[in-house]
């Protein structure tokens, strides 16, 4: 098993796992399937039916079940309050779908498939016209009443400070001094001043 198939215990080939999903979810008759190997706990891939293209994201088994089912929840409300968002399919079971198969227990979820590239990607900034887009998409998500049961992200930002002491040991010469400098810097924050909202 490479890196990414032990995030999940994916021991057989991935096409197995994907006319699995394509059976679950309707999706049509399986032609092929591609890594995303962006991400850093997840086993992301592109499925590819005789109905489209979409994104299926196996929950890494790090994760509980109840955390699993917590992000699939998340992923689905902005779509359902109108955003420029992916949709996250449902089986009979909801927007979580939990299946075994070969003897491995996969957690996972479907939404579409989005045909372009970030700006990173890109290496490129947002226009203004963008940017007014973003924002306003921001603001919108930002107003939205929902608050779901707390997960410790490591990658979240208010996380640093705590994330930074356990991991500092792994960094030398000027890596070590500029975070170093930010740390000092961060934990000077108040973070029970600053409103909280619904953003990823």
């Amino acid at each position: 098993m490479n890196e990414f198939e032990k995030r999940i215990n994916l021991n057989f080939p991935l096409e197995i796992l994907s006319q699995e999903v394509c059976k679950q979810y309707n999706l049509g008759k399986f032609i092929d399937n591609q890594l995303i190997k962006i991400g850093y706990e997840d086993y992301n891939y592109i499925l590819t039916t005789s109905e489209g293209k979409f994104v299926v994201k196996v929950f890494s088994n790090l994760r509980t079940d109840k955390d699993c089912q917590n992000l699939a929840g998340r992923g689905s409300i902005p779509y359902k309050h109108g955003f420029s968002c992916p949709n996250i399919y449902e089986t009979t079971q909801g927007n979580l779908l939990i299946t075994i198969v070969n003897n491995v227990k996969f957690r996972l979820l479907v939404m579409d498939y989005i045909n372009g590239k970030d700006f990173f990607t890109l290496d490129e900034l947002p226009g203004e016209e963008e940017l007014r887009i973003i924002a306003q998409e921001t603001t919108k998500l930002n107003q939205i009443d929902y608050r779901p049961e707390f997960i410790y992200d490591k990658w979240a930002i208010v996380n640093f400070e705590k994330e930074y002491l356990k991991n500092k040991k792994y960094l030398s010469g000027k890596y070590k001094t500029l975070i170093e400098q930010v740390y000092n810097e961060f934990k000077t924050i108040d973070f029970s001043r600053l409103k909280y909202g619904f953003v990823h």
